[in-house]
């Protein structure tokens, strides 16, 4: 995970208020969702910098996420799983927020929905990313957790396809005319597309009696060197993913509608279940096998929509 490298802010004294401190905003008994501002957080953020020592239960909370009082202390917990601990700042702090109250709404619907995440799933996939052992750090198992709940809850609410893909991708015939290349790199172009061109319908029909995908994407890459650089398992090129966890599961394309017009996602779109389509682009930039392995129709169209909908009702 790639470190936040933004400094905290100098610390300075605070002039705390002599009237009795205000209640934090919460969500009202309508569940109408309330974040809280910026200029809330600073000033909390500064108090509660000299709150820190108090226990808990005596912390002032800097808001109210349902009925549950949201502390300091969570927003720093949170915001640990992300940034080192120099630079957790203001910034990082209204992420955390944001982050626990899309923890709230997801624990929220896993209860109505009767959906779980059990630890060894957490474990397993964990360990396809390459994390194994009793050290993993329980930050890393949370957010581990609920990136497994957000998947589970996509696939029952979301407008979307959970699909397989293999492919490989070049550059066009016009764009080969239109220079930049050498020689060399357009003799490997045209050896490109005539493997790729055997290559498809071999995945295709490997799909179709049960082959694992992966296990297919590594005989194609041994069995046709020219693929080797572009191959792609789920979007991601073969030979430079170490994290099997992304390869090894069908990805999740929500229908937005942004992506309809676009040839790859329109076919995806279009799919059924258990449906497997080959296609091999007409203008040269390569093919894609696609395997879709299960539908949602879904209400909202993708998952941004869903949370602020959840999150408004």
């Amino acid at each position: 995970m790639e470190e936040n490298t933004h400094n905290l802010p100098e610390t300075v004294s605070p002039v705390i208020p002599q009237e009795a401190p205000k209640e934090p905003k919460k969500i009202d008994a309508k569940g109408k969702w309330l974040i809280i501002g910026g200029v809330f957080l600073v000033i909390v953020v500064i108090i509660s910098y000299f709150m820190l020592q108090k226990p808990k239960q005596q912390q002032q909370p800097v808001a109210m996420i349902g009925d549950h009082p949201v502390y300091l202390e969570d927003l720093q917990k949170v915001a640990s799983e992300q940034y080192l601990p120099t630079a957790i700042d203001e910034a990082a702090l209204k992420t955390s927020l944001d982050i626990l109250a899309e923890r709230y709404v997801l624990d929220q619907e896993a209860k109505k929905l009767h959906i779980t995440v059990s630890d060894e799933e957490v474990r397993e996939k964990l360990a396809q990313g390459g994390e194994q052992g009793e050290k993993i750090p329980e930050s890393i198992k949370t957010s581990m957790r609920y990136e497994l709940l957000r998947d589970k809850v996509t696939k029952q609410e979301i407008a979307s396809r959970q699909a397989y893909t293999i492919d490989f991708y070049i550059a066009s015939y016009a764009e080969e005319q239109e220079g930049g290349f050498s020689e060399e790199e357009k003799v490997l172009f045209a050896k490109q597309r005539a493997e790729g061109a055997q290559a498809l319908p071999e995945i295709e029909g490997r799909l179709k009696v049960g082959e694992s995908p992966v296990t297919i994407a590594r005989s194609i890459y041994n069995k046709y060197p020219s693929l080797q650089p572009i191959l792609s398992v789920n979007g991601y090129i073969l030979r430079s993913t170490t994290d099997e966890s992304i390869l090894a599961e069908p990805k999740i394309y929500e229908e937005e509608p942004a992506n309809a017009s676009q040839p790859f996602f329109h076919d995806i779109y279009m799919m059924h279940q258990n449906e497997i389509k080959r296609v091999i682009a007409s203008d040269g930039s390569g093919g894609y096998v696609i395997e879709v392995k299960g539908v949602t129709q879904g209400t909202a169209k993708t998952y941004e929509d869903w949370l602020n909908e959840k999150k408004n009702s």
